[in-house]
């Protein structure tokens, strides 16, 4: 009995997450970002917009994946040691999006 009460709650509480992701997004607010290398996150406008630094080491990761570097999380690493300033940036949003992940 107990485990048949447990499934419905689960099954209630599953329906009730879908609804309040579906009324965000007929509001036009995100959903499910936690950060992107490259935007910031406006939380007052509820926005995104381009990080012109952050934005110049994605461009270097494309650049490289296609002239046939095999890792890009590798090339970022590279890219975080060359670019002192970049390292600590890129070590905090990687620390913060891969769950404990640092550039060292």
């Amino acid at each position: 009995m107990i485990i048949v009460v447990a499934q419905q709650y689960v099954e209630n509480l599953s329906e009730s997450v879908k609804f309040g992701l579906r009324a965000k997004m007929k509001r036009g607010e995100m959903v499910g970002f936690h950060g992107a290398l490259g935007y910031d996150y406006d939380k007052e406008t509820k926005s995104i917009a381009v990080n012109i630094a952050e934005a110049e080491v994605v461009k270097y990761i494309f650049k490289r994946y296609i002239e046939g570097a095999v890792n890009p999380l590798q090339l970022l690493y590279y890219w975080a040691f060359y670019t002192a300033h970049s390292a600590l940036i890129i070590s905090l949003r990687l620390s913060v999006l891969w769950g404990g992940l640092t550039v060292s």
